[in-house]
Formats: C-alpha cells, structure tokens, sequence
C-alpha cells in the first residue's frame, strides 16, 4: 500500500527485493542494538514512522537498527499493522503489536506517545539475548492483562520508562522491584538483568542494560525514597532526571510452579 511506504514507490520496482522484518521474540531486543542506535533512534520523534526513513535511515541500514526500529514499531502500532519502508531497492516489513501509539503512523508523537513507546522498547530489552515471556502492565488500555494472566505472572521484576525520542536527547530509566534478592527460585528473573544496578543499588547509577537506574520501584520493596509514588504496582508517578513519568510499563515475570 502506498500509504504505508517512506516516500511511495516508483511505478518500476521490477528490482525491489522483498524482506519481512517480523519478531521472533518479542521480549529479546539486544543492548548491542539499542544502545548503539539510541541517538539515531532519537531522530523519530520528529516525524511520523510512516516517514522514518527521512529522519532516521539509518536505522535500516544495519541489522541493529532493524531491529530498534522492529521494536518500536511492534510497540507503537496495533496487531495486524503492517508497516513497509524501503531502502536501497529493498523493502522492509515491520509488523505492529501492542498499539500503544498508533496515531504515530501519520503524525509527529505526542510526548506521551513518545514516553508510551520508550516504556515498551525498554521492557522488552534483554542483556543474554534470551526470549522471556513478559506481562507487562500499565496505564494504559493496550497494556490491560487477560483474564488469567496475572496467575501465571505473579512476581514484579520492576519498572521501565523515560523517552528515548526527546528533543533533548533519550532518557531511559529503570526501577527495582525487592523480589529481585530474595532469590526465590520461582521465577524467570535469572534471565532478565535489566533493573539491576552493578553500583551496589546507588541511585543514579547505570543499570546493566545502560538505564539509569531510579531505585527501588515503591515503599511496598521497603524502599525510603522509592522511584514511584504509586503505592503498589503497575507503577506510575515515578521520577527520573528532575521528570515525572506516568507513561510506566511495569514487568511481571512467569512464575514457576
């Protein structure tokens, strides 16, 4: 469809090769992907993800940046939206997912949008590279549980929010959740390591996936100064660099039986 392509096609397009872009998993985008193209990622806001290629082509470029871009769009755009942009006579396929951005096909993202989207991508980041299914939850209508969900994902890993897509460059935060040392053994959470601070828990310091790491989530993980001033979660209301975020997923890990 014209509509959905950066720039529309030339009616002779004989030579353009066909590529899909789907997830494989939807819970593994790689730190060696985002973090290098964080930057360049950053260019999206200020345009429509229909005109993605005029702000930021070279997310499709290199296989890293495909995959950011795989993430973003899955994260902005409904199920079953498809999303085709075109670079150097190949064509590239994204498809849509949670939908917690749609308008963002057409238009320039609001910052709520943008904060919305950065949650997502940040959720859905793993350190090992390993597929772990995720709930993740929050504020927001795309982001409600199936009715038996939370009984199969009972334990809060912690939080994630910030805007990779600011103006004034990407901020990407992270809080902990107290279940992450009580080690149980229940749960998925050795596989996952992107709340987790090698700075002994200091607020402020770099998580292992390159957030910044905001604290302990809430009071409720025995946390004096806790990131979020939603008593339980999902969290909202969480501070990071003088900010206050709504627009937080919160990650719910499976729990082993």
């Amino acid at each position: 469809m014209c509509a959905l392509l950066a720039g529309c096609l030339a009616a002779d397009d004989a030579d353009v090769e066909e590529t899909s872009a789907p997830l494989t998993s939807s819970n593994k985008l790689a730190t060696n992907s985002l973090l290098p193209n964080r930057l360049v990622a950053n260019r999206l806001g200020t345009n429509s993800l229909t005109n993605a290629m005029l702000s930021a082509p070279e997310l499709l470029a290199t296989p890293g940046g495909r995959e950011v871009l795989t993430y973003v769009i899955s994260c902005a755009l409904e199920p079953r939206a498809q999303l085709v942009l075109q670079d150097r006579g190949t064509r590239y396929t994204f498809e849509g997912g949670l939908g917690l951005a749609p308008a963002w096909r057409f238009h320039v993202p609001t910052q709520a949008e943008r904060r919305w989207v950065t949650a997502c991508v940040l959720a859905r980041t793993n350190l090992f590279g390993a597929a772990v299914p995720l709930s993740l939850r929050g504020a927001n209508p795309a982001l409600q549980p199936a009715l038996l969900e939370p009984a199969g994902y009972a334990l809060v890993e912690g939080a994630f929010y910030g805007d990779l897509f600011a103006p004034d460059g990407p901020k990407l935060f992270a809080c902990d959740a107290l279940v992450r040392d009580l080690d149980l053994g229940l749960s998925t959470q050795d596989l996952r390591a992107c709340v987790m601070s090698d700075a002994s828990g200091q607020d402020g310091a770099t998580t292992r996936c390159g957030f910044t790491y905001a604290g302990r989530c809430s009071v409720a993980d025995l946390a004096p100064a806790p990131a979020c001033t939603s008593l339980l979660p999902a969290h909202r209301g969480c501070r990071g660099g003088g900010d206050r975020y709504d627009e937080v997923i919160t990650v719910y890990l499976q729990t082993r039986l």
